[in-house]
């Protein structure tokens, strides 16, 4: 689409233009929208942002993109509880790895194993390695599944027992 190529490029005058005129044709097109909207957060018009993907989930409730994008919009804006509750929304995308663990509540996990599981890229996957020690606290075994190229560096975190590549199988953990 001739939108999102302009919006790569940094053109985000031509690229609204051109998602605007998608919007004309075919109103309330969710990946117009939904393109509309990654073109405004870019831009930093977070209001607008969060409209365009308010419409987009009218138009399309259960597309996992459209939450999980409303979710990081959220979150910028401030709004953490509400972006937290729409960014779950990103376990829900085609291929997403699905885990045979309830999530974790947040209470003691004496004798039992967590899973932490870096979905999000390098950054983030890297900055949760620090609490991984105070989580051993609450758990006796912590298993860590992040992207293979993390792997070598996450097994030397304090509290990490046993690192898992994404993609392979951990071994039964009680939460994730």
């Amino acid at each position: 689409m001739l939108a999102s190529a302009l919006s790569e490029e940094g053109r985000y005058d031509e690229a609204t233009q051109c998602f605007e005129q998608v919007l004309h044709l075919r109103p309330g097109h969710p990946a117009a929208l939904n393109g509309l909207s990654q073109v405004k957060r870019e831009q930093g018009k977070l209001a607008e942002s969060i409209t365009a993907l308010q419409n987009a989930i009218a138009a399309a409730p259960e597309d996992p993109t459209l939450h999980t994008n409303l979710g990081l919009c959220l979150m910028e804006q401030g709004d953490l509880a509400g972006g937290a509750a729409e960014y779950e929304w990103r376990l829900r995308r085609p291929g997403t790895a699905r885990l045979n663990a309830p999530l974790w509540d947040g209470k003691p996990l004496a004798g039992r194993t967590l899973l932490l599981w870096a979905d999000s890229g390098f950054g983030d996957g890297i900055q949760m390695l620090r609490f991984a020690q105070q989580l051993h606290s609450s758990a006796a075994r912590i298993v860590l599944a992040c992207p293979a190229p993390l792997a070598k560096l996450a097994a030397t975190a304090p509290g990490i027992d046993l690192v898992v590549p994404n993609g392979e199988p951990t071994p039964p953990v009680h939460a994730y």
